[in-house]
């Protein structure tokens, strides 16, 4: 007569663990959101108060955390701060100092698989409150 094992062997425990861990990292294909991939250089333009302004947008991402770095030469500024992925795209905040310190807040979409970043820019200092848009592709 042969006995049945109920435990599971060593090789399935591994397996399992595995697919575990993989599932509750949120990794896409087993049914997890996923973590888009934001990372990267983006070449593109703002738009303040009919003012379109050509730029640089790079991205450092660990995890759901962005660090970024907005370049305006045609101004001589660089904006750097902090944002979040979301669902939909990113959200960050930035500070800069054009005539005074001042901090840019983006609110921006994710499409074509990442290739292009676009959405809302508000800048905010001593001498300005705009709004305005963005558009940069990778």
């Amino acid at each position: 007569m042969r006995r049945r094992a109920t435990s599971l062997g060593p090789t399935r425990r591994i397996l399992l663990a595995a697919a575990t861990l993989f599932a509750l990292s949120g990794c896409a294909g087993l049914g997890g959101p996923g973590i888009p991939d934001m990372a990267g250089t983006y070449q593109g333009t703002i738009t303040v108060d009919g003012q379109t302004i050509p730029g640089t947008l790079v991205i450092e991402q660990d995890e759901r955390a962005l660090q970024l770095e907005l370049r305006l030469a045609q101004l001589g500024v660089t904006a750097r701060g902090e944002g979040q992925v979301t669902d939909e795209g990113f959200t960050g905040e930035m500070a800069y100092n054009l005539t005074c310190p001042g901090t840019a807040t983006m609110d921006g979409t994710r499409q074509d698989e990442g290739a292009l970043l676009t959405g809302a820019l508000q800048a905010r200092d001593c001498t300005m409150n705009a709004a305005g848009s963005f558009r940069f592709s990778r």
